[in-house]
């Protein structure tokens, strides 16, 4: 696939075959041909994995919501797909949807700290402050 300007390849490791990975060709070193067939997943697993993945990690899908400062709209549905489902709160926010890994989730709420706040699921919603909290106690000093 192409993503994020990179050509990757997706693919699983032996013996790991429940868990889908991202391998960005440029850094494939080694590679040989064969004749054995390695296609184990459907089509339809396949485009799940591209389309539930954020920032190429893929792991543990969850539902999660957040809701998102407006002026993010555009870049949202540009980072995260456009089947995430996106509702208008207000002038100034609105509120998604999605099943996506929820360490790429985190790693784009974060990144977006200040105009993202996690609702969904609790969990991650804890993380995110464990994480925010240590941060600010960093900061503090």
């Amino acid at each position: 696939i192409y993503e994020h300007q990179e050509f990757y390849m997706i693919a699983y490791k032996d013996g790991g075959e429940d868990m889908f990975y991202r391998y960005r060709l440029d850094n494939i070193k080694n590679i040989k041909i064969t004749e054995e067939p390695v296609l184990k997943k459907t089509k339809k697993e396949v485009e799940d994995f591209v389309k539930n993945s954020v920032f190429n990690f893929g792991g543990h899908d969850d539902e999660i919501e957040a809701i998102v400062d407006m002026n993010l709209l555009n870049g949202t549905i540009d980072e995260l797909g456009k089947d995430i489902k996106y509702e208008k709160i207000n002038d100034e926010k609105f509120r998604i949807n999605l099943v996506a890994d929820t360490l790429g989730f985190k790693l784009w709420a974060m990144r977006n700290i200040d105009r993202v706040v996690v609702t969904k699921p609790e969990s991650l919603k804890k993380e995110m402050q464990d994480i925010i909290w240590k941060a600010g106690e960093r900061y503090a000093t």
